[in-house]
């Protein structure tokens, strides 16, 4: 018969290895999310003026393009919003809009299309994730 030492020495090894990786990946991803904060953005195509950009913006946007970020070809550029049209209708999208007037320091040709991001409404990403949660 085998005594008890006898059998804790022949106990095999048990690889924690994996377990461990996990932990540590998943406290990695806890701090992430709690740390890192992310927007909201709108895409929206503008036509160049001689030295302004000329933005048609959906009316639930208004709000937020004089405090957003702008960003052009993933470059950031400050601007001032120097005139804002009556409120407009279009009739084949049924949808009310303005139309922004915004200098930036970059100059466009005439009538050139540019595809411009207006980012928005930052927040810490674990206060977005709860915020969807509860909606």
């Amino acid at each position: 018969m085998i005594n008890n030492y006898q059998r804790l020495l022949h106990l095999k090894h048990q690889n924690y290895g994996p377990f461990f990786l996990i932990v540590i990946l998943i406290i990695a991803l806890t701090i992430y999310i709690c740390q890192n904060k992310i927007y909201d953005y709108a895409n929206f195509v503008a036509v160049s003026d001689t030295d302004n950009l000329l933005v048609t913006v959906p009316i639930s946007y208004s709000d937020t393009i004089h405090n957003a970020i702008l960003k052009i070809k993933n470059q950031q550029y400050e601007y001032t919003v120097t005139n804002i049209s009556e409120l407009l209708y279009d009739a084949n999208s049924q949808t009310n809009y303005q139309i922004y007037t915004i200098h930036i320091a970059k100059k466009y040709l005439p009538n050139e299309m540019v595809k411009v991001t207006f980012y928005y409404n930052q927040e810490k990403i674990i206060k977005k994730l709860i915020r969807f949660i509860k909606e």
